[in-house]
């Protein structure tokens, strides 16, 4: 990279890496001191005692730019982490029991985490984390084409893929084992990606050796301690992004009332990691519910102050890598001094013990000790006597983000005298008026006195960062003068003898004198001694915070999780929330849920198009629906059942409501309020979602194809603690083979009493199931989605499909598609012809049914039959998956 200026480097290394997604090597050239001192000097005219000898410049590559390798602020997204992860599993592993290493870190504010996982839990995990950069072993130049084919589904298309050797995996320098000293109980793939991530930092920053010194300790993450949120769950349920791709439309979105950067980003790893834990979940549960009845005294002032913090984490890790500015010792000292200040606002309004939530008594101990520590308060006054603010004495400064010029004036005696010096040059950037004005008064000076001297109003006094000062006459009359010399020869002493001839030019010369020189030589030294006084300084008080950087960090989490919790307050006071109980029961009681994406969708007016009843002015109400799922523990149990089946018509709101009751689920075991009128949640391992449909062209699999390895999965992982979605299982094949299908997955799931919504158009399934096998009847719940239609003749085309939206017990009569395609825009034309092959169809069908031979192959036999496939013993395997659709695929027609 050349031909820009290189204080345009960041601007520059942000469109090439985070936009065009490459890697960028910067070479920077390695100069001697002493020849460079030596060089100013000859261009500013100083005489050199020191003989100048040529030398070679030697270039060295500095550093290697990558997405996952970012600290800059100026490159980062505040409030999303920039995760760079390495996944490892050896490559002749071949087995069925496969294990993968999986480690991530963020170098912008030190998170290093690692667990172990599946190869088919490798998807989920990648889509959680969604890393911006992951590193992947190679063998002899050739990669897994398995684990190829998992990133190609599960990573976003930003994410960077970089291929290492083997033995980057295998090796780490031992001044950075103790990073790793927290696994040594854990697998040895665990440990040999996280040895990738810190061997990686060190060949992108190579002349920064304390790059890797600024990870945290290396933590396990068990996957026991979290819900697993299914790789197809993610994506369907919208809650990062929705599914075309709007982040505005997602359920973070939705819930995300953070007012700093590193609450948003503690905020989205709540939602990717729910907990399991009831303990935790309560804990947050009751500051939330604390906040709520405390609106006026706490959470609103609370928030208020917290919007005044800023993103003390990234500070503090890029100064404890020795990447930091002097804008960022002040922000640590700033938000110090404002989190002691929320401290002390929770302390003012303590309740008696019994009712002050436990996690607001451990973080003010942690008030307490910041208070109680001395040396973190001598830093943080000491910071800020030291540095200049943000008020009209700092303006010019660049904000603080280079490393000089950033020293309040009356902090150094000696930096002040050296100043009073140096302020006369603007070799210094963004110079302030008052520097301006002392640089015009030395230059009018000087210029007086010369032009007194020299008898000249022509001379002029000038003053560049190169040469210093020096006088300027035009050469008429530096002429007249010589000629006024030669004329008084009786003068022992002319002033053109103190002139030293410094440059020539066309129309003027440049000379300097003795004093002019000796100002020079001032000028120089004074700004190299303001310069390192400037850095020792500087330096000085990066090694105070690095010796506080464990009181800072405890104080910048407690602050983002203080945030996170003000949020869901915030949340559920505005939207009406409640808090759910959580218990170790496997039932689900919901009264009155509601979709908090669509709702606040509504209220923005963003649906109003889509209701011809309602008034575009107004917004629409969202119509909640309740849900009741009681798996029977015991056969002789009265429970109501573990299965709602719902059906109903399209743009009916199946799919909304299928959501909405995952969502909840999700919101209450991150510690959240709900949008319902009453929950009780039993604790969810593992959420499935099947909904929606697409395809995979590149893979030469169809949507069924998809639909049918998604289904697989779930048969094959789901447990009796779980939870599963389905939506139109089986509608991408014939209505006989769809049937089939969706009839013997329900049942295998009811069978299992694993919680389920299943949604669906084939109203027959209840039928057949209770014929087939007397024991899913008992766990089924038939609910509908209520819908107000005609009959289409062509007096009633006027009249379109009226949605309620509300779920009410039994099946659905009609699937009203030809109402749908009305209210679709559907020409009028098409529809009647739509009804009219629709009677011929029931006519011309129902005929030919009654002369159905009696022997012939029926969906009963079909059904009865797969039900046995799916009742015999298997493996949790691709391949024993693979062989299961085989069979049930060699049952249906032809």
């Amino acid at each position: 990279m050349c031909g820009f200026p290189v204080n345009s480097l960041d601007s520059y290394l942000e469109k090439l890496v985070m936009h065009h997604g490459l890697k960028i090597a910067i070479c920077n050239q390695i100069k001697p001191k002493t020849a460079v001192i030596q060089n100013e000097n000859n261009r500013r005219g100083k005489q050199s005692f020191s003989k100048m000898e040529p030398s070679l410049m030697d270039r060295r590559i500095v550093r290697v730019v990558t997405p996952g390798s970012l600290v800059e602020e100026s490159m980062l997204k505040p409030e999303e982490n920039n995760y760079i992860a390495a996944l490892y599993t050896p490559l002749q592993q071949e087995n069925q029991n496969q294990t993968y290493g999986f480690a991530w870190a963020d170098l912008s504010t030190g998170e290093f985490r690692s667990t172990v996982t599946t190869a088919d839990q490798v998807a989920n995990l990648l889509t959680r984390c969604s890393p911006r950069e992951i590193l992947i072993p190679m063998l002899d130049d050739t990669s897994d084409p398995k684990l190829d084919a998992i990133l190609q589904d599960a990573l976003a298309p930003s994410c960077m893929i970089t291929y290492r050797s083997i033995s980057s995996f295998h090796s780490v320098k031992s001044e950075d084992r103790q990073l790793l000293t927290s696994i040594a109980a854990q697998k040895e793939v665990e440990a040999f990606s996280a040895n990738a991530i810190v061997d990686y930092i060190q060949f992108a920053y190579k002349q920064n050796s304390g790059i890797s010194a600024g990870l945290q300790l290396l933590r396990h993450v068990d996957s026991m301690d979290h819900m697993i949120i299914d790789y197809s769950a993610w994506k369907s349920l919208e809650l990062s992004t929705s599914l075309s791709g709007d982040k505005s439309s997602s359920l973070f979105h939705t819930i995300n009332k953070t007012v700093t950067a590193a609450g948003s980003r503690i905020l989205a790893s709540h939602l990717a990691s729910p907990l399991m834990k009831i303990e935790t979940i309560r804990d947050r549960q009751d500051t939330v519910e604390y906040f709520c009845s405390q609106e006026l005294l706490i959470l609103k002032p609370l928030r208020k102050q917290l919007a005044n913090i800023f993103d003390l984490e990234r500070s503090l890790q890029r100064v404890t890598v020795h990447m930091g500015t002097p804008k960022d010792l002040r922000n640590i000292a700033i938000s110090v001094q404002k989190a002691m200040g929320i401290t002390s606002l929770i302390l003012s309004s303590r309740p008696p013990d019994t009712n002050f939530p436990n996690l607001l008594k451990r973080y003010c101990r942690v008030g307490d000790a910041t208070r109680g520590n001395s040396d973190l308060l001598d830093l943080v006054e000491k910071i800020r006597a030291a540095i200049y603010d943000d008020s009209a004495e700092s303006m010019g400064r660049t904000y603080l983000n280079l490393k000089h010029n950033f020293v309040r004036s009356g902090y150094s005696q000696e930096l002040d005298e050296w100043r009073a010096i140096a302020m006369i040059s603007t070799q210094t950037q963004n110079v302030s008026p008052k520097d301006s004005k002392c640089l015009d008064r030395t230059k009018h000076s000087l210029q007086q006195k010369y032009r007194s001297l020299l008898s000249s109003n022509r001379a002029r006094v000038l003053y560049q960062t190169i040469r210093g000062f020096f006088i300027e006459l035009p050469i008429d009359e530096y002429n007249r003068l010589l000629r006024e010399r030669q004329e008084n020869t009786n003068e022992l002493h002319h002033p053109l003898d103190l002139l030293i001839l410094q440059q020539s030019l066309k129309t003027t010369m440049r000379f300097r004198t003795e004093e002019l020189s000796k100002l020079n030589d001032a000028i120089i030294e004074a700004e190299e001694r303001v310069y390192d006084l400037e850095s020792q300084i500087f330096d000085e008080l990066v090694e105070c915070v690095v010796q506080q950087s464990n009181s800072i960090r405890n104080i910048a989490e407690t602050m983002a999780i203080l945030d996170v919790l003000g949020s869901h307050a915030q949340v559920a006071l505005d939207g009406h929330y409640t808090r759910p109980l959580i218990d170790n029961s496997r039932e689900i009681h919901i009264e009155d849920g509601r979709h908090c994406v669509v709702e606040a969708a509504h209220w923005r007016g963003r649906n109003n198009n889509l209701s011809r009843t309602v008034s575009s002015s107004l917004p629409r109400a969202f119509v909640p629906n309740s849900l009741h799922l009681q798996p029977s523990t015991e056969p002789q149990d009265d429970a109501i059942g573990s299965c709602c089946f719902l059906t109903g018509p399209n743009m009916g709101g199946k799919s909304t409501y299928l959501r909405q009751n995952a969502q909840i689920v999700i919101l209450a075991q991150m510690g959240s309020f709900v949008p319902a009128r009453y929950a009780r949640i039993g604790l969810v391992d593992q959420l499935f979602c099947r909904v929606g449909s697409a395809d995979d062209l590149a893979s030469d699999k169809s949507t069924f194809m998809i639909e049918m390895e998604e289904t697989a999965s779930i048969l094959g992982h789901a447990t009796v603690r779980s939870l599963v979605v389905m939506d139109e299982v089986g509608r991408g094949t014939s209505v006989e083979d769809g049937i089939a299908i969706a009839g013997a997955v329900l049942e295998t799931l009811c069978l299992q009493q694993i919680r389920t919504l299943f949604a669906t158009h084939y109203t027959v399934l209840p039928e057949l199931l209770s014929y087939a096998n007397t024991n899913v009847s008992g766990t089924l719940q038939l609910f509908r989605m209520e819908a107000v239609g005609l009959d289409y003749k062509e007096k009633d085309l006027q009249h379109p499909l009226a949605f309620t939206h509300r779920v009410v017990p039994g099946l659905a009569s009609k699937s009203y598609g030809l109402n749908t395609a009305t209210l679709a825009g559907c020409p009028s034309r098409v529809v009647l012809r739509a009804n009219e092959l629709l009677e011929l169809y029931r006519k011309r069908y129902k005929q030919e049914a009654l002369r159905c031979d009696d022997n012939a192959p029926n969906t009963l036999d079909q059904l009865e039959a797969i039900r046995n496939i799916l009742k015999a013993p298997r493996k949790r395997s691709d391949g024993n998956e693979e062989a299961l659709l085989s069979q049930v695929a060699a049952l249906l027609p032809s």
